[in-house]
């Protein structure tokens, strides 16, 4: 949260929210069931989609821990969990109820799957096996019960802030501040005129600037 008296406001985003996952109908495919295995451990996640999505269904330069620049979930995303302390949000996938996993670090990989749902009916399904460690994959149909869970992979955002506590803010405000100056330094402000005067004059025309909008002129 900003200080008290902090003005602030968006930059640019680097992850739009116009970012649309491709039309690869493998991408976020609501019966696209895989289970992630590093055999021969018994570190295995089921997940929604298969390994390809890391780089064919992502933002560019997608990976587990990467955290965009951006102001909203993408489309066919949404948040998971309320927004961290330091302002990230994890936007998991529309396609199944997710929500945000905790304790992601209680096992290998865990950091991967940052969104989870848990089965609400017992039910069968036809998963595809991918083996992390020897690349391949095999298909089989398995049963689950309700506490079983399907992961997803989430994409990470925050909400870059400007400190805009620090007069002048843009170009505009810059030009009239160097005008107040000049006058001052001429005497056309008043051969009585200190800098505190000429503060006190920056600081009326910042805000009228500001009731006018100007500084959000970029």
């Amino acid at each position: 949260m900003a200080s008290s008296g902090t003005i602030i406001t968006t930059a640019a985003a680097t992850l739009s929210s116009f970012w649309v996952r491709p039309s690869d109908p493998a991408c976020l495919r609501t019966t696209g069931y895989w289970i992630w295995s590093w055999a021969p451990s018994s570190d295995a996640r089921t997940v929604l989609g298969g390994p390809s999505q890391t780089s064919s269904c992502l933002p560019l330069g997608w990976d587990s821990a990467r955290t965009y620049a951006g102001t909203a979930c993408p489309p066919q995303y949404t948040p998971g969990c309320p927004e961290t302390g330091d302002g990230v949000v994890t936007c998991c996938p529309t396609a199944h109820p997710f929500t945000c996993r905790q304790n992601l670090k209680t096992s290998d990989h865990g950091e991967w799957f940052r969104c989870i749902m848990q089965y609400r009916q017992p039910d069968s399904k036809s998963i595809t096996i991918a083996d992390m460690n020897a690349y391949t994959t095999r298909t089989e149909v398995r049963t689950h019960g309700t506490n079983a869970h399907l992961h997803a992979l989430a994409v990470l955002y925050q909400t870059p802030f400007i400190d805009r506590t620090k007069w002048p803010f843009n170009d505009n405000e810059r030009r009239d501040r160097d005008r107040d100056r000049r006058r001052a330094s001429s005497g056309s402000v008043g051969s009585n005129t200190s800098i505190l005067d000429v503060l006190a004059a920056e600081e009326k025309g910042s805000s009228a600037r500001e009731a006018r909008g100007d500084r959000y002129c970029y």
